[in-house]
């Protein structure tokens, strides 16, 4: 128990450590956008009491809230059905409550059949009447609704907001704007000019489809934007493992994103390099009786899974590591150290695995000097022949027998890693194709900060 109030935090011990669980936990349940759509809808609805509004609104199952716009010449509502169908909302197509409208013997019912025959447009306060009256029926409150051929201007979205109908995402279908047949010329033209409030009014969730694709293409596509877990507004703290042979680099990279996000830098090898130097930490102690038991250095591959992930959970956990976030290289090494990491709530949340040819691995590490003066690893091209190169040390560790070693532990457990880590999370590098030291730094960097959304992207 902490002595700041039962939440396992003792602020008085150093190195503070902070229970990544947290974090974790406000991530994983999306509190903050909990928070969020709580917010919104109170002061759009502005209850007398808000606290019993409140109550119910947390107690209202969370229910698909969609809608499916596009340009004239596209079938939003066979879109529509088609995620209505495997989500188990309603689908509501504007255009078919109107004709459902002018079957009944009602006033909306005559007018609606007297504008028709007239050949004039419905006006938007008797579309946003029947839409909003079926939206707000007992079905669509409890099973949600995917909403097609409304609205179609920013005062339509409006009239919605305002009577708090929120969607959670809009799918935008749509072909080239620029083109289209003489049929469709006008009702294009209004789109296009009514297009831009629009989006204005649901930039924030606002998804587009290419709809060229073919029908199932564009329905697969759909329902994978549906799936897909919406960006956040919420803080998020940067959890980032870089894993790769030796010589891919993990380790300049790693330093490079640590320095331009103030992440704080976990590398296993400085990690171990500090056990063996005397640290007298629990961790450290117990990986140096460790090593000890499986022959001493030279074999730290072979000590327990167990205990390196405490050497590195220690450092993971520390208050720096939970503020400003991580970037860990050098670990997990297998399926096993992945599965323990991510049981001890250090999961991460983006992965980069980088590819290198062994040859070229071997040729890189092993060509590595120190220099005797700055301990910094050159290559030995990078010194010019003469008494300066032959001051260079040669690591043990970058021996050619060392080398390969590594490159062997490495290569097999690689594909039980990619597997481990399958998913939008997980980027993989292949070093060679991409080229220079800046350019995969750019790539890993763009990854980083895109949300996680791999179908789908925001329209500006």
């Amino acid at each position: 128990m902490g002595k700041d109030g039962n939440i396992g935090l003792d602020v008085d011990k150093r190195p503070v450590r902070v229970p990544p669980s947290f974090a974790h936990y406000l991530e994983e349940k999306d509190v903050y956008g909990l928070l969020e759509g709580l917010m919104k809808s109170l002061l759009i609805e502005q209850p007398d009491d808000p606290l019993d509004w409140m109550i119910n609104f947390l107690q209202k199952p969370k229910v698909p809230k969609i809608i499916v716009g596009g340009s004239p010449d596209t079938n939003t509502k066979d879109v529509a059905d088609s995620i209505a169908q495997k989500s188990g909302a309603i689908s509501v197509n504007a255009e078919s409550l109107m004709d459902q409208a002018a079957e009944q013997d009602s006033d909306e019912g005559r007018d609606i059949k007297m504008l028709r025959e007239q050949g004039l447009g419905l006006p938007s306060a008797l579309k946003i009447e029947i839409v909003l009256n079926r939206l707000q029926q007992d079905d669509v409150a409890e099973s949600g609704f995917v909403l097609s051929g409304f609205p179609s201007s920013r005062p339509e979205a409006l009239a919605l907001q305002m009577s708090g109908i929120i969607p959670s995402l809009y799918l935008l279908i749509e072909r080239d704007l620029d083109t289209g047949g003489d049929a469709v010329s006008s009702e294009m033209e209004l789109y296009k000019r009514c297009r831009p409030g629009l989006v204005q009014s649901y930039k924030s969730i606002i998804r587009k489809l290419d709809a060229t694709l073919p029908t199932e293409d564009l329905h697969t596509e759909a329902w994978k934007v549906v799936c897909t877990k919406p960006f956040s507004n919420a803080p998020t703290i940067p959890r980032v493992v870089i894993l790769g042979p030796p010589g891919a680099g993990c380790a300049t990279q790693a330093a490079r994103l640590a320095a331009k996000y103030d992440l704080v830098f976990v590398s296993m090898s400085f990690l171990i390099t500090k056990a063996l130097s005397g640290s007298k930490s629990k961790a450290a102690r117990a990986f140096r009786e460790a090593l000890e038991r499986v022959g001493g250095v030279g074999n730290e591959h072979a000590v327990a899974d167990d205990v390196m992930l405490r050497l590195v959970t220690e450092r993971l956990e520390t208050l720096d590591s939970q503020t400003q976030g991580w970037v860990l290289e050098g670990f997990p090494m297998n399926a096993m150290q992945a599965t323990l990491l991510a049981k001890g709530g250090n999961k991460p949340s983006r992965v980069y695995t980088m590819k290198l040819d062994d040859a070229k691995a071997m040729e890189r590490v092993c060509s590595q000097r120190v220099h005797p003066i700055t301990g910094r690893k050159l290559s030995v091209e990078e010194v010019p022949e003469g008494e300066e190169r032959a001051q260079l040390l040669m690591d043990p560790n970058d021996s050619p027998d060392n080398v390969m070693r590594r490159l062997k532990q490495y290569t097999e457990h690689a594909e039980e890693l990619k597997n481990h880590y399958s998913g939008p999370l997980l980027c993989e590098l292949d070093t060679e194709v991409i080229g220079s030291e800046d350019d995969i730094f750019r790539q890993i960097d763009g990854h980083l900060v895109r949300p996680i959304r791999d179908h789908a992207h925001v329209v500006s």
